[in-house]
């Protein structure tokens, strides 16, 4: 099956059609066994070109994985692109690296009625590290518009060492975030560390706040959120403050959000702030 893209181009200088079908082309990214077809209409008569469409499919814990390191290490960007699950992929034995939010922007997960689960994330933050630079989830910090639909995560389990933690999203620094069937079950934040003992020298680590079933902060004014058909079943997070079902914290961050059809059910929050004399 074939896809169309019909391109205008005011045109009908063949320098000017090769470049537009170059950045066409560039824009396009990686569907394997399917074909886009890219039409070009110019003056003349229409060039019709093939080029590959713009989605990139993960099947197996090994492809996501390779997808994993093309974001964090390789340091490749998918934005206007879908990942789409093809299969229910199991994470265990795999350690998870928060994807890099710098990546995506207009990007869509697409779960396709698919399951990620025994996603584990073991969060470690160098001290002195921006705020706005900390996230632990699927994603980390996210920065531009990411959509999430027809995904369920199941069975994930994130160790906290420091702020924002979220199933799908650690920390939203802009954009539109839209979450769309999406169903997040069994879902641990080990937050909890010695209020005494902030030290890293000395065995200790800062303790974990703004946690949440899909989000963990939403942090730079100008944010929207919309959740339609999502329910969070089944959570247990520990931590400082600032814990909930669907963000852990928001304030004034956020100019809309709505939520459509939505629930939380079996949420265990552990709060430790009431150690400090502050609190």
């Amino acid at each position: 099956m074939s896809y169309d893209l019909c391109l205008h181009v005011d045109a009908n200088d063949p320098a000017v059609l090769a470049f537009a079908f170059v950045n066409a082309r560039n824009y396009i990214n990686g569907l394997p066994g399917k074909e886009f077809q890219l039409v070009l209409v110019a003056n003349g008569p229409a060039v019709k070109l093939f080029v590959p469409a713009q989605a990139e499919l993960q099947k197996t814990a090994e492809e996501l994985m390779a997808f994993n390191k093309a974001v964090n290490e390789d340091e490749e960007v998918f934005f206007d692109m879908t990942i789409v699950l093809t299969a229910d992929i199991d994470l265990t034995g795999y350690t998870w690296v928060p994807l890099d939010g710098y990546a995506f922007d207009f990007t869509t997960f697409d779960g396709n009625g698919h399951t990620i689960s025994n996603m584990e994330i073991i969060h470690e933050v160098e001290s002195g590290t921006p705020a706005d630079q900390i996230g632990a989830g699927f994603v980390g910090v996210a920065r531009g518009d990411i959509y999430f639909e027809d995904i369920t995560f199941d069975n994930c389990k994130v160790t906290a060492y420091e702020r924002a933690v979220g199933c799908l999203i650690g920390c939203v620094t802009g954009g539109f975030m839209s979450f769309e069937n999406v169903y997040v079950k069994n879902f641990t934040v080990d937050g909890w560390m010695d209020y005494a003992n902030q030290d890293p020298a000395n065995g200790g680590h800062p303790i974990s706040f703004r946690s949440a079933g899909f989000i963990g902060h939403i942090m730079v004014p100008g944010s929207t959120a919309d959740f339609i058909n999502c329910h969070v079943d089944g959570i247990k997070l520990s931590g400082f403050h600032n814990m909930a079902g669907f963000i852990g914290y928001a304030s004034d961050a956020i100019d809309e959000y709505c939520f459509e059809e939505c629930s939380v059910s079996n949420a265990e929050f552990t709060f430790s702030y009431c150690l400090s004399a502050s609190y």
